[in-house]
């Protein structure tokens, strides 16, 4: 079954000066306009009909993409009252420090998942994710949180770990559980250039990892649970395909421009056009051939079929500058993820 998966970036400042951010402090206050988004969502009803999408799974990014409501509520509302595919999903990834009971009842209405960016316990948390005047976000965060998890139950925490955070790990996992999240996606902070400054980072992932994985497998509710970095099997297994970016992904920038993937809106040399204006076919091409060619440094990797290191050329540059060059935290991520997967079900088979 086709899907049409589209990220809109409907605002791009934000009220927070996290200092791992990839899209930098430096970021403009421009939102997404309501003449903007029709015109959006003509383009998404055209590349709908143009793949024969069944299924349609927008994303709402920023920045802060609360800090542009009314073009969110617009958005989804004119795609529940006049769905162009049999099945659409919304997402929306934030901070979760400004949202409202209103906007909250408004996405459980319109079963909108939510996923909120936090890093684990307060001390971790605090360390990187501050407002504008440095004070950590946690505890309006977890109040917040907290309202959401009890009308949201399956919203996802998003866990960025740093080289000051990898250490705990595990901890910041079971924190997050305890509070009631069920799905926990983990991801090593490959913008920030000192990881070098910790010894033996594939060790300490990897022990996290297990100690994880041991948490969990004693857990009477871990069928009802998803850890990436622990259980993602589905993950795990699944073969790396050709590149669709900019044709069955595609993201959207407030003034409209299109882009192929989320980790390049921005860079010129990736600019596909506009929702007004043709895509640049000979561009997708390239990406296209590009993503069918593994990278030289992953010949003869296991995984070299599976991971996006080898595969996800546009991630690569976004990354260390080099489209054929992952960053070497993919790849360590990748390899503690399939082992640890492992791991994971050898504890269940034994407890059997």
């Amino acid at each position: 079954m086709t899907s049409l998966n589209v990220t809109l970036w409907i605002a791009e400042g934000c009220n927070l000066a996290c200092d791992y951010c990839y899209e930098g402090n430096e970021k403009g206050n421009r939102v997404m306009s309501l003449d903007t988004a029709i015109r959006t969502l003509s383009f998404l009803r055209k590349q709908c009909a143009q793949i024969k999408a069944h299924r349609l799974i927008v994303r709402f990014h920023g920045g802060e993409p609360l800090l542009n409501i009314p073009v969110m509520q617009m958005i989804v509302e004119d795609l529940r009252r006049n769905p162009p595919v049999n099945e659409i999903g919304f997402t929306l990834t934030t901070n979760a420090t400004c949202i409202t009971q209103d906007i909250l009842d408004f996405f459980v209405q319109n079963a909108c998942e939510i996923h909120i960016s936090i890093d684990g316990c307060e001390a971790s948390n605090d360390k990187h994710r501050v407002d504008k005047n440095g004070v950590g976000t946690y505890n309006a965060v977890m109040k917040n949180s907290r309202q959401i998890l009890e009308k949201q139950p399956n919203t996802c925490a998003r866990m960025t770990v740093t080289p000051d955070t990898i250490n705990f790990l595990a901890t910041n996992i079971e924190h997050l559980l305890s509070i009631g999240f069920k799905k926990i996606i983990c991801q090593l902070d490959t913008c920030i250039t000192h990881w070098e400054t910790v010894d033996n980072v594939e060790t300490i992932l990897s022990r996290e990892a297990k100690k994880a994985a041991i948490m969990l497998s004693k857990r009477s509710d871990k069928n009802q649970i998803g850890i990436s970095l622990v259980n993602a099997a589905e993950q795990a297994l699944k073969k790396n395909a050709i590149c669709l970016g900019g044709i069955d992904t595609v993201n959207i920038t407030v003034d409209g421009k299109i882009y192929p993937c989320i980790k390049v809106v921005g860079f010129p040399k990736y600019y596909l056009g506009t929702v007004d204006s043709a895509i640049n076919r000979d561009l997708l091409h390239e990406i296209q051939k590009m993503s069918q060619n593994i990278s030289p440094c992953c010949t003869g990797c296991v995984r070299a079929n599976y991971c996006s290191g080898s595969h996800c050329k546009l991630i690569n540059e976004a990354d260390t500058g080099i489209e054929n060059v992952p960053s070497p935290l993919v790849c360590l991520m990748e390899n503690v993820k399939v082992s640890t997967n492992h791991y994971y079900r050898s504890l269940l088979s034994r407890a059997q």
